[in-house]
């Protein structure tokens, strides 16, 4: 054999991926596949991401065996950490099921004033009469607290004296150890605000975006600075900016 090719068969040799492959599927709660997920793997001095196909699946290849830390994530799902172990001799296929991530993740992502006074479909002053909480760590959100709240003025759409309120994510649990957080500041009986809603088949709940429920006290609610307008305004000045919005 040649100084060269055995330089070529040399290098050649560098670059191949030695070792075995992670591989893996990850599904949702149904056992469907979920593509797009990203998998980061970390462990015996390598870090390599790949992305789950249309069948969900995925494969590391070029790992030595050992201990890996796998980490598994997906805007709207929980991101998870596993750790999961290569060995040549008795490979393994990595299952992982997804769940469906707290409301607070995508509570950020604000419709301007305009696209919010459209997709509402209704604004409306409420007064919170009761309220309680119901679901549990492991459904399909975190906590869900459902509340009583009286009607005292509409802006927008149509709704009855009293409704029920669905607020999801309203508060915290603890789940395998780790604790979710909700809400920072759920709603409270005897507390008033201005609510953009959505209609849902078990009630109301608010329209996603921390600028949507405006704290009411006396006869002023707290904007902060919804549409441009900072600190509070009457409630009939309100009813003109929205007014102005649906235009």
């Amino acid at each position: 054999m040649t100084f060269l090719s055995t330089a070529v068969f040399a290098l050649f040799a560098m670059l191949q991926l030695p070792g075995s492959a992670l591989t893996g599927r990850v599904v949702d709660a149904t056992n469907m596949p979920v593509p797009g997920v990203t998998v980061r793997v970390v462990g015996s001095g390598v870090s390599r991401t790949v992305v789950t196909d249309r069948a969900g699946r995925f494969s590391v290849p070029g790992l030595a065996d050992g201990s890996y830390a796998v980490t598994v994530s997906l805007s709207g799902f929980r991101t998870q950490a596993l750790s999961a172990r290569v060995d040549a001799s008795a490979p393994q296929e990595l299952m992982v099921t997804m769940r469906t991530g707290i409301l607070i993740e995508v509570l950020w992502i604000v419709p301007t004033p305009a696209d919010a006074y459209r997709r509402a479909d209704a604004i409306a002053h409420l007064r919170i009469d009761g309220t309680r909480r119901s679901g549990a760590c492991g459904d399909a959100v975190v906590v869900t607290s459902q509340h009583d709240a009286s009607v005292v003025r509409v802006f927008k759409g149509r709704l009855p004296a009293e409704i029920q309120l669905n607020q999801e994510a309203a508060g915290g649990c603890i789940e395998a150890g780790q604790w979710h957080e909700g809400l920072e500041r759920p709603y409270r009986m005897g507390e008033e605000y201005v609510i953009f809603l959505t209609k849902r088949l078990d009630g109301w709940g608010r329209l996603a975006g921390p600028s949507l429920a405006f704290r009411v006290r006396g006869e002023l609610a707290d904007l902060g600075a919804f549409a441009g307008v900072k600190g509070s305004v009457r409630l009939d000045e309100l009813g003109a900016l929205l007014d102005r919005l649906s235009r």
